[in-house]
């Protein structure tokens, strides 16, 4: 009988073991998520992890269309897009063409936002370098051009329907409960 006691003991010691890891990886998820969402996450005062930083979309002006449907990059609200930060390119012997996907700040409904569009057309006038900008999913051009100063730098990839994943993570009944919604 003592041999069977040994066994279930190894077996508990065992399932124990198991479910400490998974509460400290669970633990060490929540601490890096809780610094990334806090840190890092839409940060206009330029915060970065190595260079590059994570947006939310806040409009669908990028999204897929029936106008841009052959174009490779297409992101909406749902997704978190990532920037690699080049603050202004022409210092650094770098040129942004036409075709670019590029994150900059504008004066838009009287605040400065974040906008993530593509450049249209790049004007040199006096020396003076301008992006024209434009949506592809509306194909409007964007009413202000852009100053190479006011780049934050040039889009590299999505996370697609990360912004709703961090959204519900964010609410409370997301620190309790797993995320109901299939990615």
């Amino acid at each position: 009988m003592a041999n069977g006691n040994g066994t279930v003991g190894k077996i508990l010691n065992i399932i124990l073991k198991v479910f400490t890891g998974l509460v400290v990886a669970f633990a060490a998820f929540m601490m890096v998520f809780t610094i990334f969402s806090a840190n890092v996450y839409d940060k206009s005062d330029g915060t970065d992890v190595f260079g590059f930083r994570f947006l939310s979309v806040l409009s669908n002006s990028m999204s897929k269309s029936e106008k841009n449907k052959d174009d490779k990059v297409h992101f909406s609200t749902e997704d978190i897009i990532i920037i690699k930060e080049m603050k202004d390119a022409t210092k650094d012997g770098r040129e942004y063409k036409k075709g670019d996907i590029i994150a900059f700040n504008t004066f838009k409904d009287g605040k400065y936002v974040t906008v993530t569009h593509r450049i249209w057309e790049v004007k040199n006038e006096d020396g003076r370098i301008q992006y024209v900008t434009y949506g592809t999913n509306t194909g409007a051009i964007d009413e202000n051009a852009v100053l190479p100063q006011d780049i934050i730098g040039q889009y590299v990839g999505k996370l697609p329907k990360g912004a709703l994943f961090l959204s519900y993570l964010k609410s409370p009944m997301g620190y309790s409960f797993p995320y109901p919604y299939r990615i």
